[in-house]
């Protein structure tokens, strides 16, 4: 799949998942710096969906995900909490979407996503795809 599809794809699995969860999802109908409005139990939030899928380099159980706006109408670089409430992210290799809080995406650039633990054993500062899920 090319970028765009990959896209298109995550969004369509969050969507799915938001239906599994018994949310309500809206797509605003004018570019904006986030994909989907999400409202669970009343409450809305503004959501920006990622897809990952690409191991990174010399890293066993671990994805890249790009936090950089992809948006050719904006000249911000990532994402701020005053923008998007929460970042969902597709992640291929494990076939689930996990939810970033602002202080996982605030300000940053990317962020490595761990689907199994690091095998020197570090334990700070790792974002384990099993306790981000959605």
């Amino acid at each position: 799949m090319n970028r765009q599809q990959k896209a298109e794809y995550a969004h369509l699995r969050f969507q799915a998942r938001a239906v599994e969860r018994g949310a309500i999802v809206s797509k605003p109908l004018v570019e904006t710096r986030y994909d989907f409005i999400l409202d669970e139990d009343g409450v809305m939030k503004r959501i920006q969906v990622k897809y990952c899928g690409v191991k990174s380099s010399g890293s066993n159980g671990a994805c890249q995900v790009n936090l950089r706006s992809q948006g050719h109408t904006s000249r911000k670089p990532h994402y701020t909490k005053d923008e998007v409430d929460f970042i969902m992210v597709y992640v291929a290799s494990a076939d689930v979407v996990v939810c970033l809080p602002p202080e996982l995406f605030d300000g940053k650039s990317s962020i490595q996503l761990r689907t199994e633990p690091p095998k020197n054993g570090q334990a700070k500062g790792l974002h384990l795809v099993s306790e981000l899920v959605w």
